[in-house]
């Protein structure tokens, strides 16, 4: 079980006092939770702001299959540094169920909430167990530990912490060394102490969007349809846009082998009827055999194109599942190690 609070108090990035859990020394400076001055310090505002700022129901109801969308290995998270590498621009969000959520050249990423750089915050609203006093659920804690994990990945170098901070997603007074001295606990965070979706790195939207056509996770209560997990498009023609690739394709394709066809059936079989070619039958021969070529190749790379994907997708989903039964056993296996010391 990680240690409540992660951090140490003097290592946290936010240093307001909340008001009603002040020492008899101290003087109390806010009232709310913090940067959330409409979000007053008690229980069922706190967890229902909590609930707003992390949860993720939806993934969680397609837990049990987001293998098929993503190798289920929570340090598949790809550093912002990295990210830019690859060419994708960071999108903040504050949407948490589009966290660590990625599309072609895009990636959404929540800023982290002022309230979990704050040690007080920590102590009197995560609680690790509910049996505390004024406890919230305990995975509202999962997942601030799964959520502050991730970024423990995001941003492992200076390089990433200034990218951060350009976009938003930390506080402008942050430097290296007190981000480095805050996120370390962070990292040693073991996943039966996160919420299930971070099981998970970073997830592909345009796979999430065809799992939820499947699994049709929402009900009417729930904002949005199952028929994206995200909507990509917002304008027709942006969404038509992503078929003029393959309908050009399939045009060219048919005109190729229409225009094969029709210098195959023009070449007379008889000799007395070839006036141009009657003495040069091998370059007839070559035109018809040239013609049949291209006709081959074009079939050979339909082939390709139809299968290709097909056992590629399928050799991931191989190997998906083969790292998803590997997890769930070193999961077992520390959760027997824990209960072993327990007994002890």
């Amino acid at each position: 079980m990680a240690p409540n609070p992660p951090f140490l108090k003097h290592h946290a990035l936010d240093q307001q006092t909340l008001a009603p859990f002040q020492g008899p020394s101290q003087t109390p400076t806010i009232h709310h939770v913090p940067d959330q001055p409409s979000v007053p310090l008690n229980n069922q505002e706190v967890q229902d702001f909590l609930t707003a700022e992390l949860q993720t129901t939806i993934l969680d109801r397609m837990y049990n299959w987001l293998w098929l969308c993503a190798t289920k290995e929570s340090h598949r998270i790809d550093a912002l540094h990295q990210h830019l590498f690859k060419g994708r621009s960071i999108l903040p969000t504050e949407d948490p169920a589009l966290h660590l959520i990625w599309f072609k050249d895009k990636v959404c990423i929540k800023p982290i909430p002022l309230c979990l750089l704050n040690h007080s915050f920590w102590l009197h609203f995560l609680p690790p167990s509910p049996e505390a006093p004024s406890a919230l659920p305990p995975s509202s804690t999962r997942l601030a530990l799964g959520f502050l994990r991730s970024y423990a990945y995001l941003i492992r170098h200076r390089s990433d912490l200034a990218i951060a901070v350009e976009n938003g997603l930390l506080p402008k007074h942050v430097d290296w060394l007190q981000w480095a001295h805050f996120i370390a606990p962070f990292r040693n965070v073991q996943d039966l102490d996160v919420a299930p979706r971070y099981h998970f790195g970073q997830l592909r939207l345009t796979r999430l969007n065809l799992l939820i056509r499947v699994l049709r996770p929402r009900s009417r209560d729930d904002a949005g349809t199952n028929r994206h997990y995200y909507t990509m498009h917002w304008y027709t023609s942006a969404y038509l846009r992503q078929f003029v690739s393959a309908g050009v394709f399939v045009f060219a394709s048919l005109s190729l082998i229409m225009s094969a066809m029709q210098v195959i059936l023009s070449l007379p079989s008889d000799m007395a009827g070839r006036t141009w070619t009657r003495e040069k039958d091998a370059l007839s021969f070559a035109f018809w055999g040239f013609c049949v070529t291209v006709l081959v190749l074009l079939a050979f790379s339909w082939m390709l194109l139809l299968a290709g994907p097909v056992v590629y997708f399928g050799a991931q989903q191989v190997f998906g599942y083969k790292m998803k039964e590997r997890f769930e056993r070193d999961m077992e296996r520390v959760r027997k190690s824990g209960e072993g010391k327990m007994g002890a």
